[in-house]
């Protein structure tokens, strides 16, 4: 190819267009595509707020239950007992079941407490299912409660892989010999055990063996 084709073919190459300010109209597309996506960034609401919303907002409890699950997910310590609280209500067996849903998912607690909400047999079984996933707790109360034997004996279940925990508190429940029995099985395991309180839970002779 000679001198003089290669200008023409130089000058038939079509140019970049330009807008009005005379940059290249590629470049002031990207910055329109950037621009949107900032906009769409700003009207996203932020991921934590959305995950909390969307595990406890449309939950059948009490508002002021809500309002420390959310807290929790922060503190890592739940405190739900009643005596002398500013709850509206006891938790009751329905409410222990709605917890015990949300529960596994609270990876970060390390506190529970959920003392004195008449849970009953019906709640502590949905509950022994949740604990047995929660192995970063070192604290629970589920005192005054209700609990019969053989909702001790599943939480017996639970507690065997929950070896962080340091303090637990079963006091004034129905939890009998039988139930006593199942949970000595799992103590004898739990090495970092510190401060156990089984008060008032009628074992009785058999039970104390």
């Amino acid at each position: 190819m000679d001198q003089g084709a290669a200008e023409a073919g130089a000058a038939a190459a079509p140019m970049p267009a330009h807008d009005a300010d005379g940059r290249f109209a590629s470049d002031a597309g990207l910055q329109s595509t950037t621009a949107g996506a900032s906009a769409a960034d700003d009207q996203m609401p932020p991921v934590e707020e959305k995950r909390t919303a969307d595990i406890f907002e449309g939950l059948d409890l009490d508002e002021g239950v809500k309002e420390r699950l959310r807290a929790a997910l922060e503190t890592g310590e739940l405190d739900l007992d009643t005596r002398g609280s500013k709850l509206g209500s006891k938790l009751g067996p329905t409410g222990a079941r709605v917890l015990a849903g949300v529960l596994p998912s609270m990876t970060n607690l390390v506190t529970l407490d959920l003392a004195n909400n008449n849970i009953g047999p019906e709640g502590a079984s949905a509950l022994a299912g949740a604990l047995s996933s929660m192995r970063n707790l070192t604290t629970l109360h589920l005192g005054r409660n209700d609990i019969g034997p053989e909702e001790a004996s599943a939480l017996a279940g639970a507690l065997s892989s929950m070896q962080n925990l340091t303090t637990l508190d079963l006091e004034v429940n129905n939890i009998g010999p039988e139930g006593a029995s199942a949970l000595a099985g799992a103590l004898s395991s739990m090495r970092n055990l510190t401060m156990l309180n089984l008060g008032q839970i009628d074992i009785g002779p058999e039970g104390a063996s």
